[in-house]
């Protein structure tokens, strides 16, 4: 009984830990604890935004600057998280997402486009991780075995699930004018993404002008459309800006034919995004919208930097309702 009594006065009795080190065990505890609750956050699963059993759509409308990619990228997520804190658990970015149609034209974007991936990739998917969105970008791709030779470039959207991963990865289907130009490839057409709201279909561009190339979107949710709708300078008739002429020229005349086409085709809600601003090879006209079943616009926005927002209704399992209309939303008004 003496020696127990020594032991314990000198801190070395066997069996439960001295009194000195019990702090440091609650320390170790606490911090596995934070550890593994800051894993979960980062990996762990993610449900989607939602506002009152709504999906909110929003539509990111914003100029780009030749070069400045680093620019162009947190000029693009502000708009992104704008989107985001009013409560949209879909975000639509438009064509070219963080570059000009200069730098395509250059080849310079299709080169760096990959070394800019490796940190702001990171960043996008941190983005959807935080904010429980799906994010919906587009960039110029250019593989590692490309050669000048042999170039391989492809018009690429990526579309990014709510946990950070990337759920799906699309090449433009019907080539442009700019595409011929850049020499970008035709990829094949994909079936739609299946996301946690539905089935969404994928078009870039001038792929809205050939629904008929798309026959496995029937029976799609959603069909969304990212624009790169370039315009020249000034009008050969009136020497006017773009944005003067027949309400921002062909975007505003070409927008409702293509909806009425895409509805026609998928009966289905449709979601426009197209870039805005001047740039060295033409100006871009905005007009991004929001289409119902019926081909009919009920939410457009105007030349200028924008963000569109409209709630869509889901069903008991949470999954989009094709045909139900689209609900406008305007920052600062009630759901």
């Amino acid at each position: 009984m003496l020696n127990a009594d020594v032991q314990e006065r000198n801190g070395t009795r066997c069996g439960p830990w001295p009194r000195w080190r019990r702090p440091v065990c609650w320390l170790v505890a606490a911090a596995a604890l934070a550890v593994a609750a800051w894993g979960w956050y980062r990996w762990g699963p993610r449900e989607p935004n939602l506002v009152d059993g709504r999906l909110r759509v929003a539509v990111c409308q914003y100029d780009s600057r030749p070069g400045a990619y680093r620019w162009n990228a947190d000029h693009a997520l502000r708009y992104a998280r704008e989107a985001a804190k009013r409560g949209a658990g879909l975000i639509v970015l438009p064509e070219y997402s963080f570059c000009t149609a200069a730098d395509a034209l250059s080849g310079v974007a299709f080169r760096k486009m990959h070394h800019v991936m490796r940190w702001l990739g990171p960043r996008l998917s941190r983005f959807c991780r935080r904010h429980r969105c799906c994010l919906f970008v587009n960039l110029p791709h250019e593989p590692r075995e490309s050669t000048p030779q042999n170039p391989l470039r492809y018009n690429r959207t990526l579309v990014y699930a709510p946990d950070g991963s990337v759920a799906a990865t699309y090449d433009k289907h019907i080539g442009a004018m700019l595409d011929d130009w850049c020499q970008v490839r035709e990829g094949p057409p994909c079936p739609p993404v299946d996301t946690e709201f539905g089935k969404i279909g994928l078009m870039i561009c001038k792929d809205a002008s050939y629904p008929q190339k798309f026959a496995d979107y029937e029976g799609a949710d959603l069909i969304v459309v990212q624009f790169g709708h370039i315009t020249d300078w000034t009008d050969d008739e009136t020497n006017d800006p773009p944005w003067l002429v027949n309400d921002m020229g062909t975007a505003h005349g070409d927008f409702p034919i293509i909806a009425r086409r895409l509805a026609d085709a998928f009966e289905c809600n449709t979601v426009f995004a197209n870039k805005t601003g001047l740039e060295p090879e033409g100006a871009y006209t905005g007009g991004s919208c929001i289409v119902d079943a019926d081909g009919q616009i009920v939410a457009r926005a105007g030349f200028g930097g924008d963000v569109l927002y409209a709630d869509f209704e889901l069903d008991e399992e949470n999954q989009l309702i094709p045909d139900a209309p689209p609900i406008p939303y305007r920052p600062g008004e009630a759901p």
